[in-house]
Order: C-alpha cells, then structure tokens, then sequence
C-alpha cells in the first residue's frame, strides 16, 4: 500500500465525520483531556495544510527523518516535545515519511473521537 493510498484510508472517514458534525457535537468531549471533538478535527486541518506547505516548499536539506524516527521527538520533556509545542521544526522528512506520519496522527486520532461515539454516530 502506497503512502497516499495509507493517508487517503486515513483521512476519509474523519472527513465524512466531520461533515456530519453538528455544532452541539463539536462540543463533545475527545479522549484527550480539554479537547473536544472540533479541536481535534482543527489540529488534523491544520496538519493538511503543514503538509500542503512541505510539499509547496521542498528543503533543500538532506533527508534525516523516516517515519520512525519522527516519532522519538516527541517524548514528552524533551527538547523535541518543547520545539513542537513552539511550531518550529527540525526534521527534515521525505514525502513518503511525511505522508505516513500524517497517517498514523489521523489513526491516533480517530481513536481519540471514538468516547464521542454514545452521544452521537462517529463513522458511519
């Protein structure tokens, strides 16, 4: 299975979810603690438009991130976990990694909708 084929498997069941999202439903509590169920379907929007930029924007850069490696950053306390959390970045993934990781984030976070699913439908 391609890199798209995995982001499109990924993606297409939170986008008919998320056009099915009533206002009140927006509200509803995620499995992250503080997000709701629109918080979450913002930081995966905002995830396609980091993507769209990447893409846009090759760096001129040697690869040094596979779609592995882009998840050791993120522990928490480290200095890795601190940049993310300024937005600023420091791996230099190739498209194929990119689009993984942005996957395995959509995946991570149908799971997080899922506590939303006894007070409405989540995925059809």
């Amino acid at each position: 299975m391609t890199s798209v084929d995995l982001l499109t498997d990924a993606y297409q069941p939170l986008l008919s979810f998320a056009a099915q999202v009533t206002e009140p439903q927006g509200w509803t509590p995620s499995l992250l603690p503080g997000w709701t169920v629109r918080d979450l379907l913002l930081h995966l929007a905002a995830d396609c438009q980091r993507a769209l930029v990447a893409l846009a924007t090759p760096s001129a850069e040697e690869v040094d991130t596979d779609e592995i490696s882009y998840w050791s950053q993120w522990k928490p306390g480290t200095e890795g976990a601190q940049a993310a959390l300024r937005g600023t970045r420091w791996r230099v993934p190739a498209v194929d990694a990119l689009l993984r990781t942005l996957a395995v984030e959509a995946a991570i976070h149908h799971l997080d909708l899922e506590p939303a699913a006894d007070r409405f439908p989540l995925f059809g």
